[in-house]
């Protein structure tokens, strides 16, 4: 008897604890609802149930909708326009009810499902939160016999906060499958994104077909081989391998329609006039210049640009007739950005046409060739986007001005009536490093968090009420120059995209960082299932450290995650789950390597491999003089925190530019000294380049200067990343550092020799 109540007792109190979980699943969408109410019960979708739609207007939303659930529940989920008494049914409804052109109402009883919406784009994204609604495990396509498909009650009523919502993909620098961009336009689908910004053409691939122009794909879709590591390194490789591939026009089409069904407009990019290495290589007659041309192997912004001809122009128009035909959206991004004017500063064509236009100057004629190619597209019933750097010569007040650079284009172009959509870099390139990890992928670029992300502000606060109206969202980039595969791409994206939908889909009042990260877990098991290689970067640990002179270092470790701990190593070892657990910031009094990984409380995974080397020495905290010049601002050659071991962050170094190098440190009182160390080179991905030869000089006074040590090239260049300059003991209090740095190095971007910088992460003197 007591066996059966205590039995029965265990029953009913995990039932409990199982409701109340799934009770929190009603939030766990991404992006969040504006306004959600938990309700009792659950609705169950079973053998029997269907999908009812007043008009054949919602047949496309719910076509969509029986694709996601047929495949793993098993069940027919038949659409049908006439209701039967004894079934229950997902109801999908247009009504004027509902205000927002995208906002959409979701109501989940015991005895049906109803979504109403203004426009079946509202009706789509309805479904999208009726979709998260379920078990991951919908997301399958197969049948899943041992799950009860259960939507828990709920009443939602939810709009977008921004009308632009936006992902772009730069297919040139890699070239992605047509299945891929597919996956990648559901992907966008699922966070309520309605924008896919397809980068078609760059220095390193034309993508697109243009029958009128076949070489285009024949000759600019194919490079001979790629830069392995980053573009500017020293000793720069390359792997050898031909990489090719464009999109036929019926592969876009397809994909355009692909998108339509998923309520996502495609706005293809034509970057000109820079960027223009492919199409050059392809028809040569269209530079300023009688040269070879070919698809670029490297990255970087290169001299080749069109000429601003009449030839030109008639070329351009044939592209965009049929860049224009493919696809239906009201837009065509143009670039714009980055164009190198050097092959137009001797060009007697420009000369002729400044001359026509009563040009001033190169940036004027710039100006002209935008407005010249915002023609073409409004002959073709479209509008132009464009990069910030449009701005510069003027085009008219219809094209969209898109903000990379900063927000500063944002606010110039709101300020004079433009429509803008913000495209910050700082925040909204998602090539960047997620984490400071030493296992992220090579990046290009700094550490942009997926924290960073979610406090993005999209409206610049400089703006008043009427400016803002012009802010009509933003958009997240995947540049891919170092990102060769869908897996890859996948992994930078997500989920720093989910971060950035919430920014632009719910309002501010209603976001709320924790609770992101909450719903963030969950979601994760949503990717998995997809086949998402999403990163889970946001567990890994990130460090902030205060360097104390005289004293030591504090280090303040944390990770974003809820369920997880910190455990930490100081002699560079890296963690393991019998390592030391973290649990307040660490007070450093001598050298250490600081190793540190997040673990998940329950299932015991660990994440990222933090690592921070700081050495105390006798310049620590000192006063750095550049040139005989005091720099109070150059903390970071003695702040004892060293990046030669680490992933390159230009913040964490010192550059040097020009032949000379010369740097002292004073000791502030007379020191016995043997030893200068300097970090030259980063712990992984890049390759700096060294100063050619290093003296080391001491004084007591400032003023006479004795050299105690001398390195040349070869001695260098055996070292490796961290340079060790050993003397005769001496007593000194000042220590001056002295380079010679005469090297040149070939700049593909700028076809001639170039002095590189030197950099130092930290002089420490022993």
């Amino acid at each position: 008897m007591f066996l059966r109540f205590f039995a029965f007792l265990f029953v009913f109190l995990a039932n409990v604890a199982l409701a109340k979980s799934e009770s929190v699943e009603v939030v766990n969408i991404i992006p969040k609802p504006n306004k959600i109410k938990t309700l009792d019960g659950y609705f169950h979708i079973k053998w029997s149930t269907g999908i009812y739609i007043r008009s054949e207007v919602e047949r496309g939303v719910a076509d969509y909708l029986a694709s996601i659930l047929r495949p793993s529940t098993g069940f027919p989920l038949v659409i049908t326009t006439q209701k039967e008494a004894d079934t229950r049914y997902i109801e999908l409804s247009l009504s004027d009810d509902v205000k927002e052109d995208e906002g959409y109402r979701l109501s989940v009883t015991e005895s049906d499902i109803k979504i109403s919406a203004k426009t079946p784009n509202g009706l789509f994204y309805g479904v999208q939160s009726l979709r998260q609604l379920l078990p991951e495990k919908i997301e399958e396509r197969h049948p899943v016999n041992y799950i009860s498909w259960r939507v828990p009650a709920v009443e939602i009523e939810d709009a977008p906060d921004f009308g632009y919502r936006g992902m772009h993909l730069d297919v040139s620098r890699h070239f992605f499958p047509k299945e891929f961009v597919k996956k990648y336009i559901d992907l966008i689908a699922l966070h309520k994104m309605n924008t896919f910004h397809w980068h078609l053409t760059d220095d390193q691939g034309w993508r697109i077909e243009i029958k009128k122009y076949p070489l285009l794909t024949e000759v600019g879709s194919r490079r001979d081989k790629t830069v392995v590591g980053f573009t500017l390194d020293r000793n720069a490789l390359y792997d050898n391998t031909p990489h090719e591939g464009f999109y036929t026009q019926d592969d876009i089409r397809e994909i355009v329609a692909y998108a339509k069904e998923r309520h996502i407009d495609v706005i293809p990019e034509i970057d000109v006039p820079g960027h223009a290495s492919a199409m050059l290589a392809a028809y040569p007659h269209l530079a300023c210049v009688e040269k070879e041309f070919e698809v670029k192997d490297r990255f970087g912004i290169f001299l080749q640009t069109l000429c601003p001809t009449e030839e030109t122009f008639e070329f351009l128009d044939g592209v965009l007739s049929e860049v224009a035909e493919l696809f239906p959206v009201e837009y065509i991004h143009i670039g714009g950005d980055e164009a190198q004017k050097t092959q137009w500063q001797n060009c007697p064509q420009c000369e002729k046409v400044m001359k026509r236009e009563k040009l001033e100057n190169y940036d004027d004629l710039q100006a002209y060739f935008v407005r010249r190619v915002e023609k073409i597209a409004q002959k073709y019933g479209k509008q132009i986007i464009g990069w910030d750097e449009v701005l510069e010569g003027g085009v008219a007040h219809s094209a969209v001005i898109m903000s990379w650079r900063g927000a500063e284009g944002g606010i110039e172009a709101a300020n004079k009536g433009r429509n803008v959509i913000m495209a910050e870099q700082k925040y909204l390139y998602f090539n960047m490093y997620q984490s400071e990890s030493q296992d992220e992928p090579m990046a290009p670029r700094t550490v942009l968090d997926i924290k960073d992300v979610y406090h993005y502000q999209v409206i610049p606060e400089e703006l008043d009420q009427l400016q803002r109206k012009h802010i009509l969202g933003a958009q997240g980039h995947l540049w891919t120059e170092y990102v060769k595969t869908p897996a890859h791409a996948e992994y930078m994206v997500a989920p720093r995209m989910s971060a950035l939908a919430e920014v632009l889909w719910t309002s501010e009042a209603n976001r709320n960082w924790p609770d992101f990260v909450g719903r963030m877990d969950g979601f994760f098991e949503r990717l998995d299932t997809l086949n998402i290689n999403a990163s889970k970067s946001i567990y890994n640990v990130s460090g902030e450290v205060m360097s104390h002179p005289g004293k030591g270092f504090d280090v303040a470790l944390n990770s974003e995650g809820l369920n997880h701990r910190i455990l930490y190593t100081l002699d560079g070892s890296k963690p393991n789950a019998h390592s030391k657990v973290y649990s307040k910031p660490l007070r450093l009094n001598k050298s250490a390597t600081v190793r540190a990984v997040a673990q998940n409380k329950t299932t015991g995974e660990l994440y990222g491999d933090y690592r921070q080397s700081l050495v105390k020495h006798k310049a620590f905290g000192k006063t750095v003089f550049i040139a005989g010049e005091k720099s109070e601002g150059i903390h970071v050659l003695t702040d004892g925190i060293v990046k030669h071991d680490s992933i390159y962050h230009s913040g964490y170094w010192h550059g040097f530019y020009g032949e000379s190098i010369d740097v002292a440190i004073d000791l502030e009182k007379v020191t016995s000294v043997e030893k200068v160390e300097l970090g030259v080179d980063a712990g992984l991905y890049r390759q700096l380049f060294p100063p050619q030869e290093l003296e080391v000089l001491v004084s007591t006074d400032n003023n006479e200067w004795k050299k105690v040590a001398h390195l040349y090239e070869a001695e260098i260049d055996d070292q490796g990343n961290l340079i060790s300059i050993e003397f005769n003991a001496v007593n000194a209090r000042y220590v001056r550092v002295v380079g010679v740095n005469k090297r040149l190095a070939m700049s593909a971007e700028r076809e001639k020799l170039e002095p590189v910088p030197v950099s130092f992460d930290e002089i420490r003197v022993f």
